[in-house]
């Protein structure tokens, strides 16, 4: 699989999305301990545990990461390192996207030019 350099990163922030802020495992989250409340809501905290499950669905299907086999010593410490990093990143513009932080740009209806035969 050539494209490990996305999969990883949108896997770790879907699962963090599921574990911290997703409506269907409000009822789970919600009740989560105040020192596991604020492991999981920590986006670069979970995401190396996140990155180093992908990592090792990635070792099962032999995903190569970076230029290592899948299946190398180091890869899944590298994809848990990088998740520390890309789970921040994706999953703040996951959440400004949810809550409607992007500004959505319409055309108006009034530049629309009419052309009139002659």
């Amino acid at each position: 699989m050539t494209s490990t350099i996305i999969v990883y990163p949108l896997l770790c922030c879907a699962l963090y999305y599921l574990g911290a802020q997703a409506t269907i495992t409000e009822a789970v989250w919600s009740r989560y301990p105040a020192r596991l409340d604020t492991f999981m809501s920590c986006p670069a905290c979970t995401g190396f545990w996140y990155g180093a499950a992908c990592a090792g669905l990635g070792w099962w299907q032999d995903w190569a990461f970076l230029g290592l086999d899948g299946r190398h010593w180091l890869t899944p410490g590298i994809v848990a390192l990088c998740s520390i990093v890309w789970t921040p990143i994706v999953s703040a513009h996951h959440t400004r996207a949810m809550t409607g932080g992007y500004p959505i740009e319409s055309t108006p209806s009034d530049n629309v030019v009419a052309f009139r035969a002659p």
